[in-house]
């Protein structure tokens, strides 16, 4: 499914099993994800999100469990996560425009751009080593508030009733 960044349009794609409709839509703000219950005939938003601030000029034409992905005008591409509504990867994959894009098993992504480069994108090994990293960011902290603590603990002297 391919979206033009010059004009504000939209493109909609149904998950299969479910009564959710999604549709993609760009503005002057940038791309945003738009869900919509097919039961209701009149079909209102039911939530919509900001996906990127850049313009989406891809999208995966079929949602993988919770997956959707998105490439945007920058060449960033995006592994959305329909279940919380939020962005679980953003990677910068191409330098050009994503002029195409797939979601794969698991929330891998392969997408081509304008460059005429492919790209496989491991998203769920990013998603791995951002949770690594924030254990590591987590630990350290507590470290050096436990170190602060045990400092402050030896260098002021304890108080004294008179």
């Amino acid at each position: 499914i391919h979206i033009s960044p010059k004009k504000n349009r939209g493109v909609a794609l149904g998950a299969e099993g479910s009564n959710r409709l999604y549709t993609c839509i760009n503005s002057r703000d940038g791309g945003f994800l738009e869900e919509r219950d097919l039961t209701d005939k009149e079909l209102k938003v039911l939530k919509c999100k900001q996906v990127t601030s850049n313009m989406i000029t891809a999208m995966s034409s079929r949602v993988r469990g919770k997956w959707l992905s998105f490439g945007d005008s920058e060449g960033n591409v995006i592994l959305w996560n329909l279940e919380t509504m939020s962005r679980a990867v953003e990677a910068e994959v191409h330098v050009m425009a994503v002029s195409k894009i797939c979601t794969l098993a698991e929330g891998d992504t392969f997408s081509v751009s304008l460059d005429n480069f492919c790209a496989l994108g491991c998203m769920q090994a990013k998603m791995a080593k951002r949770g690594r990293l924030m254990l590591m960011m987590v630990l350290a902290f507590v470290f050096c508030f436990i170190a602060t603590f045990a400092w402050f603990q030896l260098t002021v002297p304890n108080k004294t009733e008179l």
